[in-house]
């Protein structure tokens, strides 16, 4: 098929109010559509998934170590205080 051709057709299909995963779906494509979610949470991810997202990414490893750094200088200034809780 003509890249021209796919690029206008898809480019109709969004102005007639049709999605982006709406669009792959009807294409029959072998290829999964994706989605990278940097913070996912349980309402991102079903969020995803109700609009036919069938490749999720979801995080990343700075953010899980950002995450972790955060959480253990808390639990190092609880330690500093004596705080038993």
């Amino acid at each position: 098929m003509n890249p021209n051709t796919e690029k206008t057709s898809l480019r109709q299909r969004l102005k007639d109010g049709k999605t982006v995963v709406g669009t792959w779906l009807q294409s029959g494509s072998a290829v999964a559509a994706g989605q990278h979610i940097v913070n996912p949470n349980e309402t991102n991810v079903k969020r995803a998934l109700e609009q036919g997202y069938t490749f999720l990414a979801l995080g990343m490893d700075t953010v899980f170590i950002a995450d972790g750094a955060k959480a253990a200088s808390s639990y190092a200034s609880l330690a500093q205080s004596g705080n038993k809780g």
